[in-house]
């Protein structure tokens, strides 16, 4: 019989070990990022239909410190946000001003779009697949995998569980509306672990998620953060500055 039924998280305001926060894979390699796991843009791709002034110009490994300051701030170290972030420049198409944001890669040769302002966009919309090793691949390396609404929380598990790389497989939405795009990746997995935001949006995925695993165990993680909105909101609010690395 298929057990892909709701299971529980660990109780609110308690805080597991480590590895407790997901399955961890066995029999894996941890090895660094290459320096081209990043894709490319070219100019003038347009940032998203509702930014149609903008164009992004370059993208290039993290080294603002506005957009450094701008992870700390929401309890990333810097070690963790340059591994797996870039910067993305982007130019105003009427003003002629460049604007970064903190970009995250994902399986299109997209980014998805972050800045200190508050501004969120993307460039080639899709899910971003990571494996154990801390690569950005559509290929599986274990029988799990960590599901995540946004790069923020992603990051914010990082640095719960104290490692620079992923104890599972990874799936980033970034963007609920990418549920779908996620469905045949999360089929090659045994278990399926989901730390998706506590509102409407996220119960909504969460239970598209339920119902198209195949044999995959589905887990709601979402009641580690009890009481906020994701993973990094209780991080930011609960344990910003204060990294064990």
């Amino acid at each position: 019989m298929q057990d892909n039924k709701l299971h529980s998280s660990p109780a609110a305001g308690t805080t597991p070990a480590p590895g407790a926060l997901s399955g961890k894979c066995r029999n894996t390699i941890h090895a660094p990022l290459s320096e081209g796991a990043f894709p490319s843009l070219p100019p003038d791709t347009p940032t998203s239909p509702r930014d149609a002034d903008a164009r992004v110009v370059m993208a290039r490994r993290l080294q603002s410190r506005d957009l450094i300051k701008y992870a700390m701030s929401r309890g990333i170290p810097p070690q963790i946000a340059s591994r797996y972030c870039v910067e993305v420049a982007a130019r105003g198409k009427v003003q002629g001003m460049l604007y970064l944001n903190l970009g995250f890669p994902n399986n299109n040769g997209g980014y998805a779009l972050k800045a200190p302002s508050g501004f969120k966009s993307t460039t080639k919309t899709g899910i971003t697949t990571i494996n154990t090793s801390g690569k950005f691949t559509d290929e599986a390396s274990c029988d799990t995998v960590t599901v995540f609404e946004g790069f923020f929380d992603f990051l914010s598990w990082l640095v719960e569980t104290g490692s620079m790389t992923p104890l599972t497989d990874v799936v980033v939405l970034n963007s609920v509306s990418n549920v779908g795009r996620a469905i045949p990746y999360l089929d090659r997995h045994r278990e399926t672990s989901c730390y998706l935001d506590r509102d409407e949006a996220g119960r909504k995925a969460l239970e598209s998620i339920m119902h198209s695993a195949g044999h995959t165990k589905v887990t709601d993680c979402s009641m580690f953060y009890y009481g906020y909105n994701d993973f990094n909101e209780w991080l930011t609010a609960t344990k910003k500055g204060r990294w064990s690395w």
